[in-house]
């Protein structure tokens, strides 16, 4: 048993160290934001509770990655490293829990699982941004724990079994609240029994939840609960959860074992093979059903499992930041399903024909498994949104021009900074993609001479901002990157004002739809509409671009309205896209006949109708305050 548990842990090994050699598992910047943080705390540059920018992700992974960096140094080497190990503790982990429960067979089938393991598990496994990881092994932590108390001599548990429960309930809580669910399912199972817990248990598993999660308490406290209030935290209403449910099933489960391949876009998910999707569910519930007819018989323990389990899926489809197709917060899908698999193949064995469906089904999903790992895409790519190729030249090429502050693209800032060893400080295009941290911007913000490193249409759209202004610059080609150095004033104005990247002046131009609009309005009333627009320049419009209307008076003497409410857009849109834009019509007080014109503005720049965009255009009567009804 020993030699074939060794076997499976090298196969495993293998696994991982074939997707990060043809780099199928892909470096970002989230991951290097992680190492960053570590490395800051190594230095003793304090002890951040959630991840940067963020009020949710507590920063137990980075706590852990700074220890592994004081041991192995700082490199994305050792970042790899110290998630693999985690990957490893998962797996055992599962595997002996698996094998105390239902026997040694059980556990080797559980570890066999992650010896060929679905892509998902080892794409966020090795890359966890800083929190997936912890997800996984905390819920791991919580079961076991609460299956060591059920099966202590009275099934009461001891007091300090309680209380490490709840420590491990309150961490993972500050890890990120969407772990309720599976803790609320573990303390539910505990307490539908018979004998009732003692207060005393109940009090240790309140203390040790207050202590896990004692940084998010505090930091909470201090911000006004700041993390409760987070838009990455809102739940969805019930109509969404009931469709991003049906999503899970059909998407999510199949991602999560590998018969869908794993993408933050829902548009753009494949297949490792031809009804794979298909295949994967079908085994999935053929392997399942023998644990799950056992369940409904009273086995208590496989009773908790399903019942975590059902937690881990159902809680995210609830959350606003739902992916199907990247359902990263059901990491703890792998804490309990290898075991419910190594249940199902060593219970009952049933008749000769279902166990031969039930190996057939095991077979078929480890096929799944390895197909996704070699199906999954290469990651040698550095595109505008997705930098996942090598860095190390752009790196060279910096240090060597003496270049410590850079503006970037989101996806390139952070992984400059943490594969130089901060020997370059680069912050992203502010008005244009999230900053992480501040003090990163702050002093590019305030560098004498900073570089900007583009690529492709933005690349392409800056250079004609220069030229058309006549502003001198430096630009090198890097690969795929363009470097501007030495920038002449007015380069940077619009960056430094947190404003996006400037825009050439073809970039203004639009393309509208408008939906039903008022012909008719009260004066000083108000109506939302939802205006069409496309963008039709070259370049990608930055986040400060925004809807505006003016009012323009037809009667004679009548004041016009040139400014208003704003309506905004839903994300900067690339060159081609369309969307909706909800804005609120607001009637001007004079009633009399206007022209109400559509038209965008980049927001302490211009409006676009002043640099030759095109506007949309209606005729509304404004009837004196009173008045019957608006027309439409």
């Amino acid at each position: 048993m020993r030699a074939i548990a060794a076997l499976l842990i090298v196969l495993g090994l293998g696994c991982q160290a074939f997707l990060l050699a043809t780099r199928r598992v892909p470096q970002s910047s989230d991951q290097a934001v992680v190492g960053l943080m570590a490395r800051h705390i190594l230095a003793g540059r304090g002890h951040p509770v959630f991840y940067w920018g963020a009020t949710y992700a507590g920063s137990l992974e980075p706590h852990y990655v700074a220890g592994v960096f004081a041991l192995a140094g700082a490199s994305p080497a050792a970042y790899r490293a110290a998630m693999a190990v985690l990957v490893l503790a998962l797996a055992l982990g599962v595997a002996l829990l698996t094998r105390r429960l239902f026997g040694d067979r059980a556990g080797l089938l559980a570890l066999g699982y992650f010896a060929v393991p679905p892509f998902f598990l080892l794409y966020k496994g090795l890359t966890s941004d800083g929190a997936y990881d912890a997800v996984a092994l905390t819920a791991l932590a919580a079961v076991a724990l609460a299956l060591a108390i059920d099966r202590t001599e009275d099934a009461r548990g001891k007091p300090w079994q309680w209380l490490l429960l709840g420590v491990v309930m309150g961490v993972a809580w500050w890890v990120t609240p969407l772990t309720a669910g599976l803790s609320l399912a573990v303390a539910v199972w505990l307490f539908a029994r018979r004998r009732a817990p003692r207060a005393s248990a109940l009090l240790g598993l309140f203390a040790g939840g207050v202590a896990g999660a004692f940084p998010w308490w505090i930091w909470n406290l201090r911000h006004g609960w700041a993390s409760l209030k987070a838009p990455e935290t809102g739940l969805a209403g019930l109509r969404a959860a009931a469709s991003n449910l049906l999503d899970l099933v059909w998407v999510s489960v199949p991602v999560l074992e590998g018969g869908v391949s794993a993408t933050p876009e829902v548009r753009s998910i494949g297949r490792a093979f031809p009804l794979s999707e298909e295949l994967a569910l079908a085994a999935l519930a053929v392997l399942l059903a023998p644990a799950a007819l056992r369940a409904l018989r009273g086995d208590r323990t496989l009773r908790l499992l399903f019942l975590c389990l059902a937690a881990v899926l159902v809680l995210p489809a609830f959350s606003l930041r739902f992916v199907a197709s990247e359902p990263r917060y059901a990491m703890a899908y792998y804490a309990l399903t290898p075991a419910l698999i190594g249940a199902s193949l060593t219970g009952d064995a049933g008749t000769r024909s279902a166990r031969r469906w039930r190996t057939a089904a095991a077979v078929a999903l480890l096929v799944v498994h390895g197909a996704s790992l070699v199906a999954a895409k290469v990651n040698f790519a550095n595109e505008d949104g997705r930098v996942t190729g090598d860095l190390a030249p752009l790196v060279r090429r910096l240090e060597a021009a003496g270049v410590r502050d850079v503006y970037a693209n989101y996806w390139t800032a952070y992984r400059l900074a943490f594969e130089s060893g901060e020997k370059v400080i680069a912050t992203p295009l502010t008005g244009d993609e999230p900053v992480r941290h501040e003090r990163y911007r702050e002093e590019v913000d305030g560098a004498a001479d900073p570089a900007v490193v583009l690529l492709g249409r933005r690349d392409r759209c800056f250079s004609a901002f220069l030229r058309e202004k006549g502003i001198p610059f430096r630009r090198d080609q890097v690969d795929s990157f363009g470097v501007y150095t030495d920038l002449g004033p007015g380069a940077l104005v619009s960056l430094r004002a947190g404003l996006g990247l400037p825009l050439p002046e073809r970039a203004y131009r639009a393309r509208w739809k408008l939906d039903e609009q008022p012909s008719e309005m009260p004066a000083g009333g108000s109506r939302l509409v939802r205006p069409d627009v496309m963008n039709r320049g070259p370049c990608r419009w930055p986040s400060s671009v925004h809807l505006g209307y003016h009012w323009w008076a037809l009667d004679p003497g009548a004041p016009s309205v040139y400014d208003g409410p704003r309506g905004y857009l839903p994300r900067p849109l690339l060159p081609g896209e369309w969307a909706a834009v909800p804005i609120e019509l607001v009637a001007p007080a004079a009633p009399g006949r206007y022209r109400l014109e559509y038209d965008l503005v980049h927001e302490s720049v211009e409006w676009f109708s002043n640099k030759g965009g095109s506007t949309a255009s209606v005729s509304v009567r404004v009837t004196p305050a009173g008045a019957s009804g608006a027309g439409s």
